[in-house]
């Protein structure tokens, strides 16, 4: 114990000997900005970030708010608000003929039923469905 509470002190004190210099940043030139890409994504594709703004359904009363993200390259991220703790779910995603597949990295699987609506992403499982509008910052 008294070995860890010396190196502890000792690491403390290196990173408190004085003022050091800190790295700089430099933006990257205009040259060097990669430029998006020229074709929009299908309609039916979800990127983006996306919020609740219905959720219908057995258990669907303790859920407060679902945020979503759906990354290009297949990462997907979500967190569930509800009256107990916020409930985070990662993985990939895929979405072929309508079903939404979301494979979580705890080895778990979710599908979806998948469609557009006037601008809201909509998921649907049984007698469930979430209505999902684009994030707004």
């Amino acid at each position: 114990m008294k070995t860890w509470v010396l190196g502890f002190l000792l690491a403390a004190a290196a990173g408190c000997a004085g003022p050091r210099e800190l790295p700089r940043f430099d933006p990257p030139a205009e040259s060097e900005v990669p430029a998006p890409p020229a074709e929009a994504p299908a309609s039916g594709e979800p990127f983006g970030a996306w919020t609740s703004a219905s959720i219908r359904g057995p258990g669907s009363g303790e859920l407060r708010r679902i945020d979503v993200i759906f990354h290009r390259d297949g990462r997907y991220l979500s967190v569930a608000e509800s009256e107990g703790m916020p409930k985070l779910i990662s993985g990939t995603w895929s979405l072929a003929d309508g079903v939404l597949t979301i494979q979580r990295d705890d080895g778990g699987a979710l599908r979806f039923g998948c469609r557009r609506d006037a601008g809201a992403l909509i998921l649907t499982e049984r007698d469930a469905e979430l209505r999902l509008l684009p994030l707004r910052e």
